[in-house]
């Protein structure tokens, strides 16, 4: 029996079509250039590429440690926060701004509330007749910013060199129409002053001088504009009559001649803006006050800029110390508010509104404008459902000249024995068109209805009042067009 020989396994390769020469070449090239598993083999070309770059580039490995090395722990990253850390370091994030507890502070410290006649009693002048309210009053405070407005800069550099003995005679009620109108006023003040002798003068007259102020724009349009200031020059021996005139103050003879003289005081005003609004928004009662000081201040610790200005002038002035939230909390705590009467802009009428007071944080008035700038730049507050805007009234006395009143509440004329103007005769609006105040020999009373009237209004001056017209007639203007023929 033949013997079958054995099967042997079927070649894929034989079944499957041939493929075309060119086609086959480059099929067997590419299978000799991988491996089983699919990775490139690397060519001679390829291989002296890599020694030549290698060759090249420096070894990118650092260099092995020697000796032990210390563990390094690895902190995990703090958590985030949900705020801003800048934000975080403001006062409204650490402080209640309606906490009054201990505010506000400073209040013994506003010169706006004190009286005349502090400290020891001076030697007093030699008088066989007082013919001034020889009584205490209310002390005014005018800053020197104040007292020098408007004055001409070469007049201002002479005074400059006078140091002690200049002080400044501020008119009740002065301006410059009053000046303008009665510049005997000036020579009547030098000869009351004169009056007042010393034990020292020995029958002679004290060595004085008053001279009255060159305005750097003069104007007559307003009738309190500045200067209003007159300048006191003192001999150099005149010590006793400088204590006794800072002393009294306030010297009243009758309604065009009454005065206060005060030294030099280099601060700044501690009211800062006035808040008016409509009928309901002003209430005088501590609960609608702080309020108003919570939403300020709310306002001033939100603002990042503030804060770091405050702090800088809290820290430089007042010699505190703290971080920025404490110092700029530090500059509101003397905040407080007064209700009183002010004057709508560009009007004397009367309305009711809060004055916003606080102790100025500096000395220099250029820091000081930018630091109660803050406080105005909102234009506006709110209290509840009430609106209240910002200056759109102003306080200040046309009287005494201080800022925390107006001259319909000044207390220099409710003293007992006050003899100068009130705010009636400096308000005065008289029709009459007279050229020049009253002469010396004129009732008291009577000039100072000529001195404080009001300027005639342009193109008034001469003119004939014009005649009514009746109903629906033609007006006295003649009729340029042409007539139609």
């Amino acid at each position: 029996m033949a013997s079958i020989p054995p099967t042997s396994a079927p070649n894929p390769d034989a079944t499957a079509t041939p493929l075309p020469i060119g086609i086959a070449d480059a099929h067997r090239a590419k299978k000799a250039r991988t491996g089983a598993t699919g990775e490139e083999h690397a060519t001679p070309d390829k291989a002296n590429e890599l020694e030549r770059t290698q060759r090249k580039e420096p070894n990118r490995r650092p260099p092995p440690l020697i000796g032990p090395q210390p563990i390094r722990y690895i902190a995990p990253l703090p958590a985030r926060t949900s705020r801003p850390q800048n934000e975080m370091a403001l006062p409204i994030h650490l402080y209640k701004p309606d906490d009054f507890n201990g505010l506000p502070t400073a209040v013994d410290e506003n010169p706006h509330i004190g009286s005349t006649r502090q400290g020891e009693k001076p030697e007093l002048p030699k008088l066989t007749y007082t013919c001034f309210a020889d009584v205490e009053f209310h002390a005014t405070h005018i800053p020197d910013f104040k007292m020098r407005g408007n004055v001409n800069e070469e007049q201002l550099a002479s005074l400059d060199a006078l140091g002690t003995r200049l002080l400044y005679v501020v008119l009740h009620g002065g301006g410059q129409r009053f000046l303008k109108r009665a510049p005997e006023k000036v020579k009547e003040v030098k000869d009351f002053l004169q009056s007042l002798s010393f034990e020292c003068h020995e029958g002679a007259k004290p060595e004085l001088d008053v001279i009255a102020p060159i305005a750097k724009n003069p104007s007559d349009r307003k009738r309190f504009g500045q200067p209003w200031t007159l300048f006191l020059v003192l001999g150099e021996e005149e010590h006793a009559l400088r204590k006794y005139l800072l002393w009294q103050q306030v010297f009243s003879v009758h309604p065009t001649l009454s005065f206060s003289i005060f030294e030099s005081a280099p601060g700044q005003p501690w009211p800062i803006m006035v808040l008016t609004g409509a009928e309901g928004a002003v209430v005088d009662s501590p609960e609608a006050k702080k309020q108003v000081l919570a939403a300020i201040k709310k306002k001033l610790w939100s603002n990042l800029d503030y804060c770091i200005y405050a702090a800088g002038l809290v820290a430089a002035y007042w010699g505190a110390a703290g971080n920025m939230a404490t110092l700029a909390r530090m500059s509101t705590d003397s905040l407080d508010i007064k209700c009183v009467r002010a004057e709508l802009s560009g009007s004397e009428k009367l309305v009711p509104a809060y004055l916003v007071v606080a102790k100025p944080p500096t000395t220099d008035r250029g820091e000081y404008q930018r630091w109660s700038n803050f406080f105005t730049a909102p234009g506006e507050y709110w209290r509840e459902l009430y609106q209240l805007k910002v200056n759109a009234a102003t306080v200040d006395c046309k009287l005494c000249k201080d800022a925390s009143h107006c001259a319909c509440d000044c207390p220099l004329p409710t003293t007992l024995g006050w003899q100068g103007p009130t705010a009636t005769d400096i308000y005065q609006k008289e029709q009459e068109d007279l050229a020049h105040a009253a002469t010396s020999t004129t009732a008291p009373t009577q000039q100072a209805a000529e001195l404080w009237r009001t300027n005639p209004k342009k193109g008034e001056r001469g003119r004939k009042a014009a005649s009514p017209k009746k109903k629906g007639s033609q007006s006295g203007r003649k009729d340029s067009r042409p007539i139609r023929r």
